[in-house]
């Protein structure tokens, strides 16, 4: 199967010159063929790869950079045309300078992309310094896209294939409730949470946003400060994604079996009028939670099954089975068998007895 993996990269400065280059250039294709595209009215791919060729003659500095990564902007753009006549996407819209990501994708070919103790060697660039967290040279690269984050730093996004051998089984089953109070509570009283630093990073991140309101546009002191919490926002984000990537292969490895609720993260996040709450489920990236979890779980040959959204898990009793509104109280009491429980680990035990449930009909 495909796999991807990010790592830091370390350029020289004539290396991130050349690359400051590739994303300029990657841009300009991208702009100039999308308007030729509109006055031409010519979609297709190879059409329009056609014009790089005289692009490239009338315009010298194009020759400076990776031919992949002019190919795949006009990739790029074709798909991006094939998304909107299939009415999944709005019509290509032009690259910023300054807002617009800046990346661009190169492919494997005649041993052009390798690893050499530390060192990733790409087209045009030679051998770049980066993180050595890349333990699978052995398996086939396909592409690697190269990007550059706001606050400055470059990384290196590889695909490539890899036999991905299955968990151990361990017979185990268990229902978890997703939330913003506990981010995953199970039902067997475990809970996990976000660190601390995640919500404090958040709030400096406002703070940070403030600041940066009042400055002018066009100043320099705009650009340090936009850097800044660019920066801030990276840190926030790293912390998040590592705990969730931690805790939803920690799921998959323990269980078999996951019951979980088949949320509505938009409809949660539009019915929130609690701004404190809302932005807490924000930051706790739930949909990226249950997606991480869905593809962890395949991958490994683990299932995951989802009681429908509807059912009212917070508010049936796990032991008698009757339902009793209990509003926003942290705490269950329940009227007619007396139970006292977590309202979370409530919830909980109710998504494993109701996935078992509708998995044993037929």
């Amino acid at each position: 199967m495909k796999k991807g993996i990010v790592i830091r990269l370390y350029p020289t400065e004539e290396q991130a010159i050349l690359m400051n280059k590739s994303f300029g250039c990657v841009r300009f294709i991208y702009n100039t063929l999308l308007q030729y595209a509109k006055e031409n009215k010519i979609y297709h791919r190879f059409e329009l790869q056609k014009q790089i060729t005289l692009l490239r003659s009338d315009n010298p500095f194009l020759n400076e950079v990776d031919k992949f990564a002019l190919q795949n902007a006009c990739k790029n753009l074709s798909d991006g045309f094939h998304h909107y006549f299939h009415k999944t996407a709005r019509f290509p819209v032009f690259k910023s300078k300054k807002n617009s990501k800046k990346s661009y994708q190169t492919n494997k070919t005649n041993n052009n992309i390798s690893f050499n103790e530390g060192m990733i060697k790409l087209p045009k660039l030679g051998f770049v310094k980066c993180s050595n967290n890349f333990r699978y040279p052995d398996n086939k690269i396909i592409h690697v896209t190269i990007y550059q984050n706001r606050d400055g730093k470059f990384y290196a996004s590889i695909v490539f294939e890899a036999k991905v051998n299955p968990l151990p089984k361990t017979g185990k089953e268990i229902g978890i409730d997703l939330g913003t109070r506990k981010l995953i509570t199970t039902n067997e009283g475990e809970t996990f949470h976000l660190p601390d630093n995640a919500f404090k990073l958040n709030n400096k991140c406002r703070r940070e946003q403030r600041k940066l309101s009042r400055r002018n546009h066009d100043s320099k002191r705009y650009e340090k400060q936009r850097t800044r919490l660019s920066r801030t926002y990276q840190r926030r984000n790293n912390i998040v994604n590592d705990a969730l990537h931690k805790y939803s292969y920690s799921l998959v490895k323990e269980n078999d079996v996951i019951y979980m609720e088949d949320l509505d993260i938009r409809q949660l996040l539009e019915i929130q009028d609690n701004k404190k709450k809302k932005n807490k489920m924000i930051v706790s990236s739930l949909g990226k939670l249950v997606r991480l979890l869905t593809y962890k779980a395949e991958m490994y040959e683990k299932q995951i099954h989802k009681v429908d959204k509807y059912y009212p898990s917070s508010q049936i009793c796990s032991c008698c089975q009757k339902r009793n509104n209990v509003g926003e109280k942290e705490i269950y009491h329940c009227q007619y068998c007396g139970l006292v429980i977590d309202r979370d680990i409530n919830a909980s035990i109710n998504i494993l007895h109701q996935g078992r449930m509708v998995q044993k009909e037929p």
